[in-house]
C-alpha cells in the first residue's frame, strides 16, 4: 500500500483518474489519488465531482468523502453549480429526521457548501425545509448556520420566503424557551433567535424577554451570547 500511495503523486491526471475510479481499491488509496488531483487543480475536477455524485450506485463511504472533497472546490460553469446543489441537497436531505455515524458532519458539509453556492431566493428556500417539526435539531442547527451564512449576503427579497424563514425560526426558537429544556438546546435556540433578529422579525425581541426571564443555571451563557447579539 505504501507504494500505491507514493505513487500517486507522481502520476499523469488521468492515471489518477483511473485510480480513484478503481473501486477495487481502498478508500485509503483512491483518497490519495483524489488529493492529489485537487492539489494539480486539474481543470475537469467540478465536472467530475457532478459526474460521480450524481451517480446512485457509489457506496455510503465514498459518496461522503466526495462530498467533504467538493466543498474545497469551486465550481463555475451554470450547469455544474446546478447539478451540484442537486447532489448536495439530496445528501443532506437522507440525514434529516435520521442520524448516523458521522451525520452531522457530511450534512453539515454538504449545507455549507449549498449555502456557499446559494445565487437566488428559490434557492434559499431548500433550507427552509430543514426547520420543519420533525427534523433532528442538531440538522435544525446546521440549516440555521446554513441559512445565517447566506442572509450575511443578503436579505431574501420575496416576501413569502421571508416569512417561511421567520415563521419556522420562530417555532423553533418557542419550543426550547422553557425551563425544562436540555442545555444541549441552548445552540439551537440562540440561532433561531439571531436568525429572527438579522431578518428583522421583531419576535426576536420577545424571545430574548422571555428567555430572560427563566433562572435555569445554564441559560446563563445563552443570555450573555444573546445580550451581546442584541446590545
Amino acid at each position: 500500500m505504501d507504494n500505491l500511495l507514493s505513487e500517486a503523486w507522481s502520476q499523469e491526471p488521468n492515471e489518477l483518474y483511473e485510480r480513484v475510479n478503481d473501486g477495487e481499491l481502498s478508500n485509503d488509496v483512491r483518497v490519495e489519488a483524489l488529493g492529489a488531483l485537487m492539489l494539480s487543480h486539474d481543470s475537469r475536477l467540478p465536472d467530475f465531482f457532478a459526474t460521480q455524485l450524481q451517480r446512485d450506485d457509489i457506496d455510503y463511504e465514498w459518496r461522503t468523502i466526495l462530498i467533504h472533497a467538493a466543498e474545497r472546490t469551486q465550481f463555475v460553469h451554470d450547469e455544474t453549480r446546478k447539478a451540484i446543489k442537486s447532489c448536495l441537497l439530496r445528501f443532506a436531505r437522507s440525514f434529516r429526521t435520521r442520524g448516523e455515524g458521522g451525520s452531522m458532519s457530511n450534512a453539515w458539509s454538504a449545507l455549507r457548501k449549498y449555502s456557499s453556492m446559494v445565487e437566488n431566493d428559490d434557492e434559499l428556500l431548500p433550507l427552509a425545509d430543514f426547520l420543519k417539526e420533525g427534523t433532528l435539531p442538531e440538522i435544525q442547527q446546521i440549516a440555521l448556520q446554513s441559512i445565517a451564512n447566506v442572509l450575511r449576503r443578503e436579505l431574501p427579497k420575496e416576501q413569502r420566503i421571508f416569512r417561511v424563514i421567520c415563521d419556522r425560526a420562530y417555532a423553533i426558537a418557542r419550543a426550547h424557551i422553557r425551563p425544562d429544556t436540555e442545555p444541549e438546546a441552548a445552540a439551537l435556540m440562540i440561532c433561531a433567535i439571531d436568525a429572527l433578529h438579522t431578518l428583522g422579525d421583531a419576535r426576536s425581541s420577545d424571545c430574548v424577554r422571555e428567555l430572560l426571564i427563566l433562572n435555569s443555571e445554564w441559560y446563563e451563557n445563552a443570555r450573555a451570547v444573546i445580550e451581546e447579539t442584541h446590545s
